[in-house]
């Protein structure tokens, strides 16, 4: 039974940090930030906003192939961010896509209104 809520723990964290990777991601194209938080809806968003098939999101839940196609998101959503450096992609393919959330929260730091949104959630 213990293992069961130990996945449950994992799963939530993974929705956070890629709600923190992209949230930004979704109101640079005028999308509502609970899209971000809906499971399956959201990858289906990010297909369309990375100009890619939507089929492409059942790629994600292979196991096998979520490595392969993983990376090729990351370096996708880096693009939008304006990214597109050799530092930037070799930092963003060493931290294994956790330089997306860094981007994501330095291109607002200054926006004070988005910061609190954050912030509320994190103490939920």
């Amino acid at each position: 039974m213990l293992l069961n809520y130990n996945i449950l723990l994992f799963l939530i964290i993974i929705k956070i940090l890629y709600f923190l990777g992209t949230y930004n991601l979704y109101l640079k194209n005028g999308i509502n930030l609970f899209v971000a938080v809906i499971p399956i809806y959201n990858l289906i968003i990010l297909m369309k906003i990375l100009n890619r098939p939507i089929w492409w999101s059942i790629l994600l839940y292979i196991p096998i192939i979520f490595f392969f196609i993983y990376p090729i998101f990351c370096l996708d959503i880096i693009n939008i961010f304006e990214k597109c450096s050799k530092k930037d992609k070799m930092l963003l393919l060493i931290t294994l896509g956790g330089y997306i959330i860094y981007l994501n929260i330095n291109i607002i730091k200054n926006d004070h209104h988005l910061s609190f949104f954050l912030l509320s959630l994190l103490l939920l």
